[in-house]
């Protein structure tokens, strides 16, 4: 066992044998568990890479295809499009510069829906800031 100098009232308790292999059967199984639920759970770094700066993305590249895959519901040559659309605005740039990555997305105009969707949606996916 460790030593437990970060947990005073712990390094007093007694723990029992049983009651130490129950924890560390139930923390191991958690583990596994977690492996297990977000072992599918991958998003291409193109994506990432997209909703972070879309004017960094390469439009001819793999992110649009990567986009569908991970939001099947868009279109990819509409998703193109609209990528192209943004990055070839000076406006939406310096907008990206002043807003910033949130509130880029969140006040995107719907004349690039698809790209707005899933930008929000991966933004939204869990209920932290992490990819911002």
């Amino acid at each position: 066992m460790g030593r437990k100098i970060h947990f005073p009232t712990l390094r007093n308790a007694p723990v029992s044998s049983a009651a130490m292999a129950g924890m560390k059967g139930l923390l191991k199984s958690l583990a596994e568990n977690f492996t297990e639920r977000f072992n599918d759970f991958k998003i291409p770094k193109q994506v990432i890479l997209f909703v972070r700066n879309p004017f960094a993305v390469d439009v001819s590249g793999s992110c649009p295809a990567e986009a569908k895959a991970v939001m099947p519901g868009i279109d990819e040559a509409a998703f193109q499009l609209e990528l192209v659309q943004i990055q070839s605005s000076d406006v939406l740039k310096a907008k990206f510069g002043e807003e910033g990555l949130c509130e880029f997305w969140a006040h995107s105009t719907h004349q690039f829906d698809h790209c707005r969707r899933l930008a929000i949606y991966l933004l939204t996916m869990f209920g932290s800031t992490y990819i911002c």
